[in-house]
């Protein structure tokens, strides 16, 4: 598509000339130059991420035996996807086929990502029997996003199927293909087979990655193994892989469970060090730990902190600050940390109502 032609449908839409694309569709022009002309209005409005124009257009021009590019209906698939418009992506496809407009590996990987979002993973198989039956290969990306469907429903030896299934047809796995399943592992305690997991990646070539470790980590602190867990620091470091701010708040956590804050706020410091930035979740955790074990100072004094660094409390962080003022029987605090979020504009959530009036009704007030 030109680019003079993309700026004359534009200009078109900019000045509400919708109208235009009903007079294409109507045939007042060749069948080839309407299709045309019908998808660069579709491509603009795709790009305005305008649904409504574009499923009005869309439903007109294949009722109206006008088959859309099916480029087009992939990107207006993938939007639909992206706005968790579940139902008008399902019609889009459904009607791509009943009007003849062949699906793509593009078209077939968009709506199992969808379905598997939506925890639909049968569905998604189905549609992979379906891709294969009409004779459109599977890629890397196809069971990428299967085995992390079905990996995070549980179904942990058909993902693993479906690695052996990706081997056996020479496609390339990578930590995209493994993240998944061994994220499944590590929440469920399963520590020994995400570990030997992440040996079998190895030996596959793929090589793992930040997050792969992080997801070591965090099921380590789960079972309270954080100095198993910090080891991984080290196997990142040579691998020059360089620990981000989620390595470092999984630590945290971990310290904060166990009770030893020192050894957390040690771990804030050496953030700092290494020009790795706190984010509210780390503050979040470390304050949360603070007022579990009684040190209501040390949280207040780490709000004004955060603050200092330009990392400013949500929501969350008064929360934690108000439940540990009235856990330490200071209801006068409380009060004035609920009345400095409210001062900071930042809006009480439920939690923050619940903490409150539940605190309240605990201590006869």
């Amino acid at each position: 598509m030109k680019t003079s032609a993309y700026w004359v449908a534009e200009k078109a839409i900019s000045v509400n000339l919708h109208r235009v694309a009903d007079v294409l569709i109507d045939g007042y022009l060749k069948y080839d130059v309407s299709v045309k002309l019908l998808d660069l209005f579709l491509w603009v409005y795709s790009k305005k991420s305008d649904v409504k124009h574009c499923l009005v257009v869309f439903d007109k021009m294949v009722r109206s035996g006008l088959l859309p590019d099916v480029r087009i209906c992939n990107i207006i698939l993938r939007i639909l996807r992206d706005r968790n418009l579940v139902g008008k992506a399902r019609e889009v496809y459904g009607m791509k086929g009943d009007f003849g407009v062949e699906p793509t590996i593009v078209t077939y990987n968009t709506m199992l990502d969808l379905y598997c979002k939506e925890g639909e993973v049968q569905q998604a198989l189905d549609l992979l029997l379906e891709m294969q039956r009409r004779g459109c290969c599977p890629s890397d990306v196809t069971y990428n996003v299967l085995i992390n469907g079905l990996s995070k429903k549980g179904e942990f030896d058909q993902a693993k199927e479906l690695i052996g299934e990706m081997l056996n047809k020479g496609l390339k796995v990578s930590a995209y293909t493994y993240n998944p399943l061994i994220c499944g592992y590590c929440q469920k305690g399963m520590l020994i087979e995400a570990l030997g997991l992440g040996e079998e990646m190895e030996v596959r070539g793929a090589l793992p990655s930040i997050w792969t470790y992080n997801v070591f980590m965090h099921g380590f602190c789960k079972l309270g193994r954080v100095s198993d867990a910090r080891q991984w620091i080290s196997v990142m470091l040579k691998k020059n892989l360089v620990p981000d701010v989620v390595t470092y708040n999984t630590l945290i956590y971990g310290h904060c469970q166990l009770g030893d804050i020192t050894k957390a706020l040690f771990l804030l410091s050496e953030m700092r060090r290494r020009n790795v930035n706190p984010t509210v979740v780390t503050y979040n955790t470390m304050m949360d730990g603070l007022c579990k074990h009684g040190d209501l100072d040390g949280a207040m004094r780490l709000k004004d902190e955060m603050i200092n660094y330009g990392v400013f409390p949500d929501a969350f962080s008064y929360t934690i600050l108000i439940d540990g003022s009235y856990k330490a029987g200071n209801m006068l605090m409380a009060k004035e940390v609920f009345d400095e979020m409210v001062s900071k504009g930042v809006e009480p959530d439920r939690l923050a109502y619940t903490t409150c009036i539940t605190s309240e009704l605990k201590l006869g007030e």
